[in-house]
């Protein structure tokens, strides 16, 4: 089982690794703003503590439901796939 450690991050860092997520920048609506907050909350939460990478990609799914609550889950979890490797790329999490 692969863990991962949530790394102090800088607000730079959170912003680049979440604008490789968003498609359409000029197309943003409240889900995209719900999700990164709800994504930087999370980090704040969890800074320091080592995480399980299927745990936090559940967590990223969880986040991904509740700022597009219509959408399927196929449709959260390969957001979340995708986000989750953004924060290792970013060094926002990493393994250890």
């Amino acid at each position: 089982m692969t863990m991962l450690k949530i790394m102090p991050t800088t607000f730079g860092d959170y912003v680049t690794a979440q604008n490789d997520l968003i498609v359409d920048a000029t197309k943003t609506d409240t889900g995209v703003f719900r999700r990164f907050a709800l994504g930087l909350a999370m980090l704040v939460e969890h800074e320091g503590m080592i995480i399980s990478k299927d745990k936090l990609k559940q967590m990223l799914v969880e986040i991904d439901s509740r700022a597009y609550p219509k959408q399927e889950l196929k449709s959260h979890k390969l957001w979340a796939g995708i986000a989750l490797n953004r924060m290792i790329k970013n060094g926002i999490a990493v393994e250890v």
